[in-house]
């Protein structure tokens, strides 16, 4: 079969000020092809902080830490921005 299977491991640390949510996040891939660095693994850190703008609106900014390819150690810092909606 040609599809790729990876198992995943998110763990997450967070703290709440009022209506601010600071949270880290670190992440670990294994897989049965080549993900970084020339190995079946990889692995993300995403450090995010939220504002609780009222009970639907949640803004945030996230800052993380990436592989660029899989053949190569190079990793690169990826930003986002979003806006969660709670229903």
């Amino acid at each position: 079969s040609d599809d790729e299977k990876t198992n995943r491991f998110d763990t997450y640390i967070g703290y709440l000020f009022d209506e601010l949510k600071l949270e880290y996040n670190f992440t670990w891939m294994d897989s049965d092809q080549i993900k970084f660095d020339n190995k079946k693994t990889n692995y993300e850190h995403n450090v995010a902080l939220a504002w609780k703008l009222n009970k639907s609106f949640t803004p945030y900014v996230e800052v993380g830490n990436v592989a660029v390819r899989n053949n190569t150690d190079e990793r690169q810092t990826r930003y986002r921005v979003g806006l969660q909606y709670h229903f």
